[in-house]
């Protein structure tokens, strides 16, 4: 659960400062090693409250992470997020995608 509570509210429109802000998510996460990776995932619902309105938050990830070469690590990643964090807007949503190559020196 995450929350927090202001009573700054001179930034107008500039920024994501809601009066108060309260979210908490379930998830069901699992990881297992197999043909030598370790891939991850969680699932996770919920729900946020932004200055009294309330909407359903949820969270996809999925992680793969192995050697690609001798010394030579990739970490794979994608997620999906519902949850309006910094934009009070009922259909906001965004997604990473991301790759991440490790090579020692």
């Amino acid at each position: 659960m995450r929350r927090f509570d202001t009573k700054q509210l001179d930034l107008g429109e500039a920024y994501f400062n809601p009066e108060r802000y309260q979210e908490w998510q379930a998830a069901l996460a699992m990881r297992k090693r197999y043909t030598g990776w370790l891939w991850s995932g969680t699932l996770a619902a919920g729900r946020e409250d932004i200055d009294g309105v309330q909407q359903t938050t949820k969270l996809a990830e999925l992680r793969a992470e192995g050697t690609i070469a001798k010394d030579i690590r990739v970490s794979l990643r994608a997620s999906y997020n519902r949850s309006a964090g910094f934009a009070a807007a009922d259909g906001y949503w965004y997604r990473t995608v991301g790759v991440t190559v490790i090579v020692p020196f």
